[in-house]
C-alpha cells in the first residue's frame, strides 16, 4: 500500500513565476484529503478549490498550483490538521 500523500492548494500572486510558487510565498494555502494516487490527490486539490471562495477571486492577479506531497514532508508548511485549514 502506497503512504497517503494530500493535495496543498496554493494561491500565488501572478508576479510569481509558477516554478517559484511555494508555500513560504503562497498568499493562501489549504489541504485536500488524503489520497493514495496522485490523480486522486489532483482531483482532491480541483474539488476543494470548486467547493469554496478561493476560485472565483483567480484571474490576472493570481493563479494557483496543486502539489501532491507526503503530508509529513512538505516544506515549509504546518502539517495540516484533520480538518482544511486555510491561510490568509
Amino acid at each position: 500500500m502506497a503512504a497517503p500523500i494530500v493535495a496543498v492548494v496554493l494561491i500565488c500572486s501572478a508576479s510569481i513565476a509558477v516554478q517559484d510558487c511555494s508555500v513560504d510565498n503562497a498568499t493562501d494555502i489549504t489541504y485536500g484529503e488524503s489520497a493514495s494516487t496522485v490523480y486522486e490527490c489532483l482531483a482532491s486539490g480541483q474539488a476543494l478549490i470548486a467547493s469554496t471562495a478561493l476560485g472565483p477571486g483567480l484571474g490576472k492577479d493570481q493563479y494557483l498550483k496543486i502539489i501532491c506531497a507526503d503530508p509529513n514532508h512538505i516544506p515549509g508548511a504546518a502539517k495540516p490538521s484533520a480538518e482544511h485549514t486555510v491561510r490568509e
